[in-house]
């Protein structure tokens, strides 16, 4: 399943993890070759986007992947019921800004076969949950900023209640949701890694959480 929009222009560049010759399209299309997808522009569309392949790398870009209003389906979903698929996210413009947006479910669920997603940046936005995981799949998270669309942030971050998958916070920030203890999968449920904490703050009225490692106090005696 692709990626569909209804520009001409084009929209990724492909890069082969081999080194073979960049190819261009005007779609995000299925993930299954290892290399990196850049984006040169926004894309919109209705369908998921499912990536396949191991040592695929998606690069934001400092654009956005958005689905339609009312769309069901999760965007970004890793692996498939054949294989196991592995994706990195990150976000190599100087702003930071690209984002992967959906609306209307899930934004990212490596969802079979021990799949993994590796994400160091974006902003990750889905009306349900951000990351999701199951069958054996995992989730680390590097950094980021992860967000509901409206309403409850409960489930920003979830393992599926059977057939469980894993995640792993080491950094980003977090609206409404402390990765550190929360209710997803249990109460006091933690994800952050050993070492890391979560520190609080706002933004326009909502409680943040933003993951790093923990400070070192040093306390040096008096000589007197």
């Amino acid at each position: 399943t692709t990626y569909t929009c209804q520009s001409t222009q084009v929209l990724v560049e492909f890069t082969p993890a081999d080194g073979g010759e960049k190819t261009y399209s005007t779609a995000l299309s299925l993930g299954s070759k290892a290399g990196t997808y850049k984006l040169l522009g926004d894309i919109e569309g209705n369908k998921r986007v499912a990536f396949t392949g191991k040592g695929v790398v998606l690069d934001l870009n400092g654009h956005t992947v958005k689905f339609a209003t009312g769309s069901t389906y999760p965007a970004i979903i890793v692996g498939s019921t054949a294989t196991s698929g592995a994706l990195t996210i990150k976000d190599t413009s100087e702003a930071g800004n690209g984002a992967i947006v959906n609306t209307g479910d899930i934004a990212v669920w490596p969802a079979f076969n021990n799949s993994s997603v590796t994400i160091e940046g974006g902003e990750i936005v889905a009306a349900q949950g951000a990351v999701y995981t199951s069958n054996g799949s995992t989730a680390e998270i590097n950094g980021g900023t992860f967000r509901v669309t409206g309403g409850d942030a409960k489930y920003l971050l979830n393992c599926k209640d059977d057939n469980k998958g894993t995640i792993t916070v080491n950094g980003g920030t977090f609206y409404g949701f402390n990765p550190a203890d929360n209710s997803a999968d249990g109460a006091n449920t933690s994800y952050i890694a050993q070492g890391k904490v979560a520190e609080s703050g706002t933004d326009g009225g909502v409680t943040t959480y933003t993951v790093h490692g923990a400070y070192r106090v040093t306390i040096t005696a008096d000589s007197d």
